[in-house]
């Protein structure tokens, strides 16, 4: 009995395993496309190198205007303001998120901010793109998105 019971445990387990394995890799390949939607791995790897031009204790203090959520997701970065993707949505759905925006821009001081089609954002928020050209300095302008740095 203690055999038999093993052995049921082993080929459950194995068919359990199998199982995982084969919904795991589906979920990673719809993963892998949701997160590098513009260009596949080219994109992916892209936006990670601009990622690394942040060093790893100023990680905690990056904000986004105008990108794709992924940005954050490859980079394993945690944006420091709620308001870190999307924000034209939040802000046609309610126009007081461009007040807090703008408080955050000037109580948080973000150490970072990656933007997206900056000359549209400054259209579109005149304050942040008066703080950009003030406050920072641009990093890094690829194709999608530009990485600035806070002024010391």
């Amino acid at each position: 009995p203690l055999f038999s019971t093993a052995a049921f445990l082993l080929v459950l387990g194995s068919m359990f395993m199998n199982y995982h394995g084969g919904i795991t890799g589906k979920i990673s390949s719809n993963l892998n496309g949701i997160i590098s939607p513009e260009g596949g791995q080219e994109w992916t790897e892209t936006v990670r190198a601009q990622g690394d031009l942040i060093p790893e204790e100023e990680r905690g203090l990056v904000w986004g205007y105008g990108i794709h959520p992924a940005w954050y997701y490859i980079n394993d970065i945690q944006p420091c303001n709620r308001f870190c993707a999307y924000q034209g949505t939040f802000v046609s759905m309610a126009p007081e998120t461009v007040d807090e925006i703008y408080t955050m821009l000037d109580t948080v001081f973000p150490r970072w901010i990656v933007v997206n089609n900056v000359e549209e954002v400054k259209g579109e928020l005149e304050y942040l793109g008066a703080v950009l050209e003030t406050r920072y300095t641009l990093v890094s302008d690829l194709e999608e998105f530009d990485l600035y740095r806070l002024r010391h």
